[in-house]
């Protein structure tokens, strides 16, 4: 881990990317305080997912596609009362 005042860090911003791409952690400090920290991404979330990578792992109840009465579609849509009374 490697400690710097923001003023080098704003003087030399892309080197320390670099450092941090290359697995080094940077605490940045304004008037001696640490006040954030610029480190690497963990390449599982550097990386896009991939489509259909969850598949199998959920399920759908079968009460999901049953209907759902008047009240309950009027609380969906937003509305205070049943039939748009």
């Amino acid at each position: 881990m490697i400690t710097v005042d923001i003023n080098e860090v704003q003087a030399r911003f892309s080197s320390f990317i670099e450092m941090a791409e290359s697995g080094e952690t940077i605490v940045v400090c304004k008037l001696g305080q640490p006040v954030v920290r610029i480190e690497p991404i963990p390449a599982t979330l550097a990386q896009a997912p991939v489509l259909g990578s969850a598949k199998g792992q959920g399920r759908v109840l079968a009460s999901f596609h049953a209907p759902i009465d008047d009240s309950e579609l009027a609380l969906w849509e937003g509305r205070s009362e049943v039939n748009g009374r």
